[in-house]
């Protein structure tokens, strides 16, 4: 099983280079995954098209269509925005990172490929982008369904809205942090996540999703610990709330 999800996941790869084609077919195919390819941008769209990916890795420097390119079109396409964008690249200019967020990328994964670190965030993205279609659904699922699919995540998991009152939270995120389901949900997430900042602009606050970044987190004890965070947006009964994934 991959992702937490039951199926195989499909993965559409994007780069003009051949060989790093073969290196990445190989890493996610031992993985477990279900891999195509694109060698440029137009047939990288119309792939995605004819049948949408679950994730997709795209390099930036390709010719004719770079990969911010690639990324922004993809986001203009309603039926295509929702897919997670994960850049390649063997930049490593901070100003190359944020073109990537910015054109629409959920994380980056730098060349040469480390096999590891490549399904981990292959992972990690493919569950954020799972649960949050799970939790975007709750209204048509029952109360005891959804609980059990989002207590299954091997990830604590945080929903809380724009001032940043938690909504909700999993088993693991209470295990995390010492914290009782009950007293959690009387917080705000600012309690936990020392990089949390209110934002008065709601439509940047949104437009800055989704995000990857590495924070810390604050323990009931007071102690601090590192994590990886993955931001997205998703919508409950047509209200707009953060699903935070840390891992």
């Amino acid at each position: 099983m991959t992702s937490g999800c039951n199926e195989k996941n499909d993965i559409l790869i994007v780069d003009d280079n051949p060989e790093n084609l073969k290196v990445l077919n190989a890493i996610l195919e031992q993985g477990g995954y279900q891999v195509r390819s694109a060698i440029n941008g137009k047939l990288a769209l119309e792939s995605a098209e004819i049948s949408n990916p679950d994730l997709i890795i795209l390099d930036i420097r390709m010719p004719q269509m770079d990969g911010y390119e690639v990324c922004r079109r993809l986001k203009e396409d309603t039926a295509l925005e929702k897919i997670p964008v994960i850049f390649i690249s063997a930049l490593t200019e901070t100003e190359d990172k944020l073109k990537a967020f910015q054109a629409g990328g959920v994380d980056y994964i730098p060349k040469p490929f480390q096999s590891d670190e490549v399904l981990a965030r292959v992972k990690t993205h493919l569950t954020l982008h799972h649960y949050g279609k799970k939790l975007t659904r709750k209204a048509d699922a029952s109360e005891e369904r959804f609980r059990v699919i989002f207590e299954q995540a091997n990830d604590a998991i945080f929903v809380y809205d724009v001032a940043g009152r938690i909504q909700m939270i999993n088993s693991k995120a209470c295990d995390n942090l010492g914290y009782t389901e009950d007293e959690l949900l009387k917080m705000n997430i600012s309690a936990v996540d020392t990089e949390f900042v209110k934002h008065d602009d709601t439509k940047k606050f949104w437009t800055a999703l989704p995000g990857s970044f590495e924070g810390r987190y604050r323990k009931k004890d007071g102690t601090l610990f590192p994590v990886e965070i993955r931001l997205s947006r998703i919508e409950i009964n047509q209200d707009s709330f953060v699903l935070a994934l840390s891992i």
